[in-house]
């Protein structure tokens, strides 16, 4: 048998390590690739989100006294052609539930960004943003205590402070930190966000945790309790139109929207 000479050997070692790069390049593809489907495919992320009941729980008269008078009963934070917190009269309503902690919810809110706020200001719908307890993470219960704060006290930097919320928690769910499954750790995260987009002191100071489990109690009841149709499971993330569930389809953000509005319209 012949025997191999040393260069015979170096090519066959770089053959297999191309091999093996170009293996590998074809996995991380792969991986990248279905990412992107879990961010575009909707209805499979709504299928995968797993709803924690809590209509069992005691429910508060009203959320407490340490929240906004506006969100005291559990009302949604709204974003209109008006501005955040104020509802355009002439345009429907868009609900949209969801959980800070809920891998689905951020997915699809990322990947309607900037259309689903963009319509709402442009006055096709009042969007109705309405946190609840899916998932159940304690980053929900900081994150709607600074949104709620936000929304009410310096109402123009909602948008860039959700967004930075719904950043926060992705970039932790896709790496080794948890964070968010503690209380102190995600109300001392959410601080630092807030102040990151410029929200005051003073405000960040009333950010109250006790008072927003109030609010999602009350939200996450009246969410379980509501006859909404064609709805077939109470999961994050949901839609809601007229009253009736939103399936949706579409398969990037522009196509999604357009069965919002279709929706929204009532055809």
């Amino acid at each position: 048998m012949a025997k191999k000479n040393a260069s015979q050997v170096d090519s066959g070692t770089r053959d297999k390590a191309k091999q093996l790069r170009e293996a590998q390049a074809k996995s991380d593809q792969r991986t990248r690739n279905i990412i992107i489907a879990l961010v575009v495919v909707l209805i499979a992320a709504i299928a995968i989100a797993i709803v924690f009941v809590v209509a069992n729980r005691p429910t508060p008269e009203s959320a407490a006294e340490g929240l906004p008078e506006q969100f005291r009963e559990g009302q949604p934070i709204i974003v209109s052609s008006e501005g955040v917190g104020v509802s355009n009269p002439d345009a429907e309503d868009l609900t949209f539930y969801f959980d800070y902690t809920c891998g689905a919810c951020t997915q699809l809110e990322m990947a309607l960004r900037p259309h689903l706020t963009d319509t709402a200001q442009a006055g096709d719908y009042n969007l109705l943003m309405q946190p609840v307890i899916t998932s159940g993470g304690a980053y929900n219960v900081a994150a709607t205590a600074g949104a709620l704060v936000v929304a009410a006290g310096a109402p123009d930097l909602f948008l860039e402070f959700q967004d930075a919320l719904t950043d926060r928690f992705y970039e932790a769910a896709t790496s080794e930190d948890t964070f968010y499954q503690d209380l102190d750790a995600s109300r001392e995260q959410v601080a630092e966000i807030a102040r990151g987009v410029g929200v005051s002191e003073d405000l960040i100071a009333t950010f109250d945790t006790d008072a927003a489990q109030g609010y999602l109690t009350t939200a996450t009841n009246t969410w379980v309790a509501a006859d909404i149709q064609d709805r077939t499971q109470v999961a994050t993330p949901e839609f809601v139109a007229h009253n009736k569930n939103i399936t949706l389809t579409g398969d990037t953000a522009e196509a999604v929207i357009a069965e919002l509005l279709t929706a929204v319209s009532g055809s």
